[in-house]
């Protein structure tokens, strides 16, 4: 008798391993099937248009029919990627990021001198703020009209925060230009380590050095002073101790990994899709392999949040002598499914009239935030035609932007900025090196959704393993970024971190076909 349970108990043990590995399966397939079709469409649209981001004072873009020296050229790149792969590993990785390094310091010394010190849009906003505050003036907080930023966003006290320290050491941008370079050279080396991680292989990590250097939408955004390269700085030390985590489920790891993905979250909401992501990758880490300090893991991320960001809004509240209220969030969703500008789902400041029109009067704002939800969502249920325009629109100037409107966010000569020498000059006003830039980018960024979309193919049919497991953050996070801009409002600009963490995905796939091209031919 005693002999049976034992069986029965041994049964049981190895009936939920076998459901767990199914689960597991399942999970990882269908994250890769999602994955596999997003990157064909946008692989598709990428080789079929060029987005071209306009330099107007307002947010606009045109879309060119690729031509046949746009596929010569993409053709030629993938081949030279395929032979620098087979060289690459004969360099130092120190040496080569460092040399890269070198000229990103230079490059992103030179646009901190010579661009204009006046920000424009909300980091002028909020660095105005953040300055008054700093002198004991919390009246951007008072709900009297939009051009009172924190009444209009309250949910950027966290980057207020963040903007306060800067200004409490300087209030010159040139330096807060400089800093987000060093932040930029910062993304860079994790996201080397980060493949480091997964990999440890030297060819791939030297091709990620290479392609995020490449990749120059993340210098040029150091002159767009926001939450967007802090925020990622803060991601990818999550990342990079989340995998150490796996490795070593070290408690110093998974509160390393909390503290920095709160910092990002709080610093840029967006950011909280990844912090979903993460918790969605340890919770298969744990069926997986159950450790008990994965749940622990798990439970701090929300926990974290919510109080840093409790404390943070307690502060102000303290400081105001009044409650913070909140635009209702379905604001964002209505603007996202808005089409009354030249780009559907940009900013068209509903978000920032809205409370206004109806005298901050949150209950009214609520309401009328609802019907106007349901409005749009009638529109858009009732004609189908439109419907598809509308979204199929919203995806290419979204995620079609090779340039991720990273000279846009520039110095604009049409919103009264200035920018110092003929090179900048031509490039931020919409030039030939603008122009030379843009199509440089198309032929870079459709080779990323191309080499990504092939690799994803690739491990749908192959047998899983634990860096194909690591992959699986970068490919969760872009199909929550997918489905995230797909209602919520959206820009070029926000899509530009999924992107960027394609590159450990291209950078093996590119590795891969290289070591099977000149393998065999070695054998011939």
């Amino acid at each position: 008798m005693k002999g049976l349970k034992v069986l029965m108990s041994k049964n049981k043990v190895h009936v939920l391993e076998k459901l767990s590995q199914i689960f597991i399966k399942v999970s990882f397939k269908t994250a890769i099937l999602t994955s596999c079709i997003i990157l064909g469409l946008l692989s598709l649209i990428s080789l079929m248009y060029r987005g071209y981001f306009h330099m107007f004072a307002w947010e606009e873009m045109s879309f060119y029919n690729n031509n046949w020296k746009f596929y010569s050229l993409l053709f030629i790149f993938s081949l030279t990627m395929l032979y620098v792969a087979k060289i690459i590993g004969r360099f130092s990785s120190f040496r080569l990021f460092l040399f890269f390094t070198s000229i990103y310091l230079i490059i992103g010394t030179y646009l901190s001198i010579n661009a204009d010190l006046l920000l424009r849009a909300d980091p002028h906003y909020l660095f105005l703020a953040a300055i008054e505050m700093n002198n004991g003036d919390f009246s951007s907080f008072d709900k009297i009209t939009s051009a009172n930023y924190m009444s209009t966003f309250p949910n950027q006290m966290g980057l207020l925060t963040l903007f306060r320290m800067y200004a409490y050491f300087t209030t010159n941008t040139h330096w807060l230009f400089f800093l987000q370079t060093v932040m930029v050279s910062g993304i860079n080396y994790l996201l080397w380590q980060i493949t480091n991680l997964i990999f440890d292989n030297k060819v791939i990590n030297n091709l990620v050095i290479l392609l995020s250097h490449l990749f120059l939408p993340s210098i040029f955004l150091t002159l767009w002073v926001y939450g967007d390269i802090p925020g990622l700085l803060c991601s990818l030390i999550t990342i990079y101790f989340f995998l150490k985590f796996e490795k070593n489920q070290s408690i110093f790891s998974g509160l390393v990994l909390v503290f920095f993905l709160t910092l990002a979250c709080i610093l840029r909401s967006n950011y909280l899709i990844l912090a979903i992501t993460l918790v969605i990758s340890l919770l298969i880490s744990w069926i997986r392999n159950p450790k008990f300090v994965k749940l622990i893991v798990i439970a701090c991320i929300p926990f974290s949040f919510i109080v840093i960001n409790k404390a943070i809004e307690s502060y102000y509240e303290s400081k105001i002598n009044a409650e913070i209220t909140y635009p209702p969030q379905l604001a964002w969703i209505v603007m996202g499914l808005n089409d009354k500008i030249n780009n559907p789902g940009y900013w068209d400041q509903y978000t920032t009239e809205i409370r206004v029109w109806n005298n901050y009067d949150d209950n009214k704002v609520e309401k009328v935030v609802t019907n106007d939800l349901k409005e749009r969502i009638r529109v858009l249920t009732s004609d189908k035609d439109y419907a598809k325009n509308f979204f199929f629109k919203k995806l290419m100037v979204t995620w079609n932007d090779p340039t991720f409107q990273s000279i846009f966010a520039g110095p604009l000569a049409a919103r009264g900025q200035n920018i110092k020498t003929d090179f900048l000059k031509n490039l931020y006003g919409e030039g030939n090196i603008y122009h030379f830039y843009n199509k440089y980018m198309s032929i870079l960024v459709t080779y990323i959704y191309l080499s990504s979309f092939i690799l994803v193919v690739y491990l749908l049919f192959k047998k899983i393993n634990d860096a194909d497991f690591n992959l699986l953050i970068f490919l969760i996070y872009l199909i929550g970024g997918f489905i995230f801009h797909l209602f919520w409002e959206t820009k070029a600009r926000y899509v530009y971190p999924y992107v960027y963490l394609l590159l450990p995905i291209v950078s093996f796939n590119i590795s891969w076909f290289s070591n099977k091209l000149f393998s065999n031919r070695s054998k011939i």
